[in-house]
């Protein structure tokens, strides 16, 4: 039933934030290794990572990621149950962007944004 599906999701996100985690530690491990010793003229990133939950199955994740050539990269995701929409924002260091947007079981970006508001209000 519903239960069993939202224990299952919970367990999913779990999964979803330990291999994050993992992979966090794993850049934090590169920017580290990067370009301590090399007179400046190393490559340097840097990253964070946030999450949070709300009741009901609503959920956000947001990235920022930027490194020595410039480049940036900011990542955010939203999730009410089996819905999602992940809008991916990247800078190149000449200055162009490029903007992806993804839904999953969306039809109206808008009215889902304005529900994930709603619920995002009602709970935290």
């Amino acid at each position: 039933g519903l239960g069993m599906m939202m224990q299952m999701m919970g367990e999913m996100h779990r999964d979803m934030m330990g291999a994050m985690e993992q992979q966090m530690m794993a850049m934090d491990g590169m920017e580290q290794g990067g370009g301590m010793g090399s007179g400046g003229g190393g490559s340097m990133m840097m990253s964070s990572t946030s999450f949070s939950m709300g009741p009901g199955g609503v959920t956000e994740v947001k990235r920022h990621v930027r490194d020595g050539s410039g480049r940036e990269e900011v990542m955010m995701e939203r999730r009410i149950g089996d819905r999602a929409r992940r809008v991916t924002r990247q800078r190149m260091a000449g200055g162009d962007e490029e903007t992806e947007d993804n839904s999953v079981n969306i039809t109206d970006e808008e009215q889902f944004d304005r529900e994930f508001k709603n619920l995002q209000r009602g709970g935290l």
